[in-house]
């Protein structure tokens, strides 16, 4: 999944989301976060993106500190968002730090990669805090 999410193809999202489904049907390896976490980076750096690019997990299998930072990132290399895209990291960064603290969970709590992802957003929306 690594090697997919990190390649130049076009349709990497496409690919990675295949593979992560043929693991869940067959049976012989259970995704994890790790694996979500790269099927969500394929797709961050995919150029032809689907409408469709939600995937199913298993309840066992929760985001992290990295499946947010890395759709945080996203937004901040995906130029049309604008202010739209700086709500969208506030609202997942408010996320972070609410499920962080209500559930004691250290995995979620936001880190200074996701701060400064959360800026990169806001100044390139024009938001930047002076």
């Amino acid at each position: 999944l690594d090697i997919i999410a990190n390649s130049s193809n076009h349709f990497s999202g496409l690919k990675a989301k295949e593979f992560l489904r043929r693991m869940q049907l067959e049976g012989k390896v259970q995704p994890n976060t790790f694996c979500y976490n790269m099927v969500i980076n394929a797709w961050t750096r995919s150029r032809k993106r689907s409408q469709d690019n939600r995937f199913t997990t298993r309840q066992s299998t929760r985001p992290d500190i990295v499946s947010y930072t890395i759709v945080i990132m996203a937004l901040a290399n995906n130029g049309k968002n604008g202010g739209e895209g700086a709500e969208k990291a506030e609202t997942i960064l408010n996320r972070m730090e609410t499920v962080a603290d209500k559930e004691d969970n250290l995995y979620v709590h936001p880190n200074t990669i996701t701060y400064n992802a959360v800026l990169n957003v806001l100044c390139k929306s024009g938001d930047c805090p002076e």
